[in-house]
């Protein structure tokens, strides 16, 4: 319920790359994050075990090469943890790699296939590879960055809040804590960074392009809440957890409301994905093909 409130009021559209990748992200992650937990309760991390998340990861990338700061973060630390447990063998880490390796690139891969196939490897190429570089090649908007953070932090304020409360607590009470409790807030900071950086890789900074970073901000906001009702003063107080429920509620949805109310008395932002869906459709002949340069696919299907 945040991720869909908050998605709504920076830049989301059905149609956003972010948008449309964030399952995958989310699949890989928790996928990852499951296996990380089943090595901290004493089991063997096993070659295959990389090769869910990595498919969640390739789709994710075929979609956006954005994902990949959270990919290799994510196999970083499933690996990192393993061998520091003593539940992988060192020899069994190149392994391992090719499996995840191949698994995001798959389903690229298996698109060059299908293009080559068809005669079309040229535009594949154009759309894949030239166009990003080229887009990246103008340089950097320095300039953008830090107003769009700001924009961004100011949206998601009531999430930072109670991300970074999660965290106090979790630091708080790290040696009284078993390391399950502290696996996921940690885990899930991590993810966040990863996301941050995935958000700063386009040359030129968008707000839609902070959509990244709403998975591991809606967890940590959650948690936050979650750790606020197990402060003693609240546990065994009906009242009190029902006055801090309503805090919470207000406190979380205080941004979305006010850009509901926002939107209602002006006109709601252009879906360009389905602006451009249309304009082809209307001059495109029955036997026509097109090649979206880019990494828009939803066009396709829209």
């Amino acid at each position: 319920l945040i991720y869909v409130a908050y998605s709504s009021i920076s830049g989301g559209l059905a149609a956003n790359n972010e948008v449309v990748l964030a399952p995958f992200v989310v699949g890989g992650v928790a996928l990852t994050m499951r296996r990380a937990s089943q090595v901290l309760r004493g089991e063997r991390l096993r070659t295959l075990d990389a090769l869910l998340p990595g498919l969640c990861f390739g789709v994710a990338l075929w979609i956006k090469q954005v994902a990949a700061p959270e990919a290799m973060l994510a196999f970083a630390c499933l690996v990192g943890l393993a061998l520091l447990r003593g539940r992988l063998r060192f020899t069994a880490l190149p392994g391992l790699a090719i499996v995840f390796g191949l698994a995001c690139a798959g389903p690229t891969l298996l698109t060059a296939v299908t293009y080559y196939v068809r005669g079309d490897l040229a535009e594949f190429y154009v759309a894949t590879v030239q166009a990003p570089l080229g887009y990246g090649a103008g340089g950097r908007a320095f300039a953008l960055v830090p107003g769009e953070v700001f924009t961004a932090a100011t949206r998601f304020a009531p999430m930072l809040v109670l991300s970074a409360v999660a965290v106090a607590i979790t630091c708080r009470e790290w040696r009284n804590a078993a390391a399950s409790d502290r696996f996921l807030p940690v885990a899930t900071l991590f993810w966040f960074l990863a996301a941050a950086l995935g958000t700063l890789m386009p040359p030129t900074p968008y707000g839609h392009h902070f959509l990244i970073l709403l998975p591991p901000l809606s967890i940590l906001t959650a948690l936050g809440v979650f750790r606020v009702f197990q402060l003693p003063w609240l546990r065994n107080n009906g009242a009190r957890r029902l006055g801090a429920a309503l805090l919470a509620l207000l406190f979380v949805g205080s941004v979305p409301a006010m850009a509901a109310v926002f939107h209602i008395r002006t006109t709601l932002p252009t879906d360009l994905m389905r602006q451009v869906a249309h304009s082809v459709k209307e001059g495109l002949g029955p036997t026509e093909a097109i090649f979206v340069v880019n990494t828009n696919p939803v066009i396709y299907f829209l």
